[in-house]
């Protein structure tokens, strides 16, 4: 419709410029007629270009898509909709299960839509941590210290971080240097089913001289929780062993060693 009416309104001012032009040949006032010519090309001029915009518009409006269908299935892809619905087609043709296809974005580029899924986030570690009980019994505090020192030996480890002399004064003013840095004891969970006392019972066990000696539970208020997690996981257990003896300066800016007890604190980590 609109055409039409862009097509009758050129055709008139064609009309009248064709007027003018005779006027400004055959009339007296040819200086109003040739300022009417020039009005009446630009106006034409307009008009022109607006049918011609018209006209590319609605070519690209006939050259989209008009709904989902024709997204899904683009004039240029290879894939027809009878394709589509065989059912010979196996799960293994399809990369996307039907569960994500909610999550999942469409692109069109003139071929196959574009799905995107959801990653799943890689595993973690996770630690817990807890005391060791019943150090007291049955001379484990002796079987501690042994455990203690042979670490020490086979790790090697660096007496107060390797400082002596002027070196170590220096340090002191500022604050106390513990003999050894934390360092940790590889230990072994064992459930006790059987224990008298709790069937839910976790012994930990360590290796002092070559072989597995008891050095303690698991705390009654952690037995459940640790145990489900020995059971679900491949679960690592340890001690992070810190204190022991220090130095520090004393009032009289002397180095003073203070002995002092070991503290172990298990851990049990496990990837889920």
């Amino acid at each position: 419709m609109k055409k039409l009416i862009y097509s009758f309104l050129i055709f008139i001012i064609t009309g009248i410029i064709m007027v003018g032009v005779v006027d400004l040949i055959t009339g007296e006032e040819k200086i109003v007629s040739l300022l009417l010519l020039i009005l009446l090309i630009i106006c034409d001029s307009f008009f022109i270009k607006k049918l011609i915009k018209n006209n590319k518009i609605h070519k690209v409006e006939k050259s989209l898509p008009t709904n989902i269908s024709d997204l899904q299935n683009p004039p240029n892809s290879k894939q027809s909709e009878s394709k589509l619905n065989d059912t010979s087609l196996h799960s293994d043709d399809i990369s996307v299960p039907k569960k994500d296809v909610s999550d999942a974005t469409l692109s069109y580029h003139g071929v196959k839509p574009v799905v995107k899924t959801k990653i799943k986030p890689k595993s973690k570690y996770h630690s817990y941590s807890t005391y060791i009980t019943g150090t007291a019994y049955e001379n484990r505090e002796a079987l501690i210290k042994r455990l203690i020192k042979q670490t020490i030996s086979e790790e090697m480890l660096e007496k107060y971080q390797g400082l002596s002399g002027k070196e170590l004064k220096e340090e002191l003013e500022f604050d106390i240097i513990w003999e050894y840095e934390p360092f940790e004891i590889e230990l072994e969970l064992i459930p006790e089913p059987d224990n008298e006392y709790d069937e839910n019972a976790i012994a930990v066990f360590a290796e002092i001289g070559g072989k597995d000696k008891k050095i303690g539970y698991v705390p009654k208020e952690d037995n459940q929780y640790i145990l489900d997690l020995i059971k679900k996981y491949d679960c690592r257990a340890y001690a992070e062993v810190r204190g022991g003896n220090f130095k520090k300066l004393n009032y009289d800016g002397k180095i003073e060693i203070i002995k002092h007890k070991y503290k172990l604190t298990l851990w049990v980590s496990y990837k889920n």
